[in-house]
């Protein structure tokens, strides 16, 4: 028997209410499912924040290849906007020739 107590982990006997990490996500209320969500949302958030705070972007702004890849970026947001601006203007014109036809 005590070779059996020797391979139980000290933590078998403690309340495992007070630490739900422990416990699979199935297992745990909804409120503590919430709960623990939360939590790492929070340190998720924290953790962008620090590396945001630490960004140097003038560091990264001399890079050939991110300022080509911010062009491409920039381009193709003008091709979208450039067709958006298309489609509501073939919109406008089957709207009023409906309109028309009324």
């Amino acid at each position: 028997l005590s070779s059996v107590d020797d391979t139980v982990p000290s933590s078998f006997g403690e309340d495992m209410t007070t630490n739900n990490s422990n416990k699979p996500a199935w297992a745990l209320t909804e409120e503590a499912a919430q709960r623990e969500e939360e939590e790492r949302d929070a340190a998720d958030e924290e953790e962008l924040l620090c590396f945001v705070d630490g960004l140097d972007f003038e560091e990264y702004s001399q890079d050939h290849e991110l300022t080509i890849l911010m062009d491409q970026v920039k381009n193709r947001i003008k091709a979208l906007q450039k067709g958006k601006n298309v489609d509501e203007s073939r919109l406008e014109a089957i709207i009023n020739s409906e309109l028309a036809a009324l």
